[in-house]
């Protein structure tokens, strides 16, 4: 046989084998080896369990409303017993531990249930060689108010970070993040060090209690469900939402509880396919305190006012008159309470 016959016996081949290997695999690089199915945890999720182990999956992912504790400043927090699944970035259904630990178990075996035949087949070409970090395009600071959503204030943040002091209490912020990379794409942006700090008071009692709420390092949009994968995008937008009254129950404080300065404090990081890193900031917020709100005839203060009254009330000694005795001997006094409470007026 010639050695150009040869050659095209082996092209032909070697397209019939690459051909039948795809239609194969008609599930991509991804597909499972017969008996599993993608777990489909989240958006993009191709891990292969069994399809009870699916289910059960669908079925945590149907009731992770359920779980979340909505006293808790931060939205995505879980109920007493429950923890974040992380079956992959951006996964905070919350389920028991026993579940996360099944979950991580068959991360660890996803390479081992793939059918190897398709990824052969469908093996794509390796990132581009990228040997530098991704940039921040913008990072913005952007303050709304509480009560109807109206946006009061934007600032652009220069590298280094910033410190914006005395925000009132009544005002949540979202920080704005932009990245690129032209080389590997932008493979995640996430937050690092979001905390904050304060202190509710009750006065009555004279009795504080510290709070530190500790923030999940993930957007806004992976706490939504949008994971990236790979080929990234060339840009990546990203936002970082909070403050102390983010979500109904506020920052955890009854109403009637002042609560101190809040020092918010967060730094975002950009992540390229290749998993180099860029850090922006940090950014400092620090709100100023919230006086508490007595409810109307309730305890306001002591020898001073310490808590804000209702409209149409004030903060006021209670009187009242007391009389003894009968007819024309009885004699009457005019006492007040030792305390303050919201009286009309």
């Amino acid at each position: 046989m010639s050695a150009r016959i040869s050659k095209f016996v082996a092209v032909f081949f070697g397209f019939v084998s690459i051909a039948t290997a795809s239609s194969a695999c008609p599930y991509g690089p991804d597909q499972c080896v017969f008996g599993f199915v993608w777990r489909e945890a989240f958006p993009g999720d191709r891990v292969c369990v069994t399809g009870d182990r699916r289910a059960t999956v669908a079925t945590d992912n149907a009731t992770r409303d359920q779980r979340r504790d909505i006293n808790h400043p931060h939205p995505g927090a879980c109920l007493f017993g429950y923890v974040w699944r992380e079956a992959g970035p951006g996964d905070f259904v919350c389920v028991d531990g026993a579940e996360r630990e099944r979950v991580w178990a068959e991360n660890k075996l996803a390479g081992s249930r793939r059918d190897p035949n398709c990824q052969l087949a469908n093996t794509p070409p390796p990132n581009p060689v990228d040997t530098t970090a991704p940039s921040f395009v913008q990072v913005t600071l952007n303050f709304y108010r509480a009560a109807d959503g109206l946006q009061v204030g934007s600032t652009v943040v220069p590298p280094q970070g910033i410190t914006v002091n005395n925000v009132a209490p009544d005002r949540r912020f979202v920080v704005a993040a932009t990245a690129g990379d032209s080389e590997s794409g932008v493979a995640r942006i996430f937050a690092t060090g979001r905390e904050y700090q304060y202190s509710c008071t009750d006065h009555q009692s004279d009795l504080a209690q510290h709070r530190t709420a500790t923030m999940t390092p993930a957007s806004d949009e992976e706490f939504a469900g949008a994971v990236a994968s790979p080929p990234y995008a060339t840009f990546r937008n990203a936002h970082f939402g909070g403050g102390p009254v983010a979500g109904p129950t506020g920052d955890g404080c009854v109403p009637s509880h002042e609560r101190s300065t809040a020092n918010f404090t967060i730094t975002v990081n950009a992540a390229n396919g290749n998993g180099m890193v860029t850090r922006y900031g940090p950014i400092v917020i620090n709100y100023s305190g919230r006086r508490g709100v007595a409810a109307p005839g309730g305890w306001c203060g002591a020898t001073t006012e310490a808590l804000d009254c209702p409209a149409n009330t004030s903060c006021q000694y209670r009187t009242f008159r007391v009389c003894e005795g009968a007819s024309i001997f009885s004699r009457c006094d005019n006492l007040r309470d030792t305390f303050l409470t919201c009286q009309p007026g």
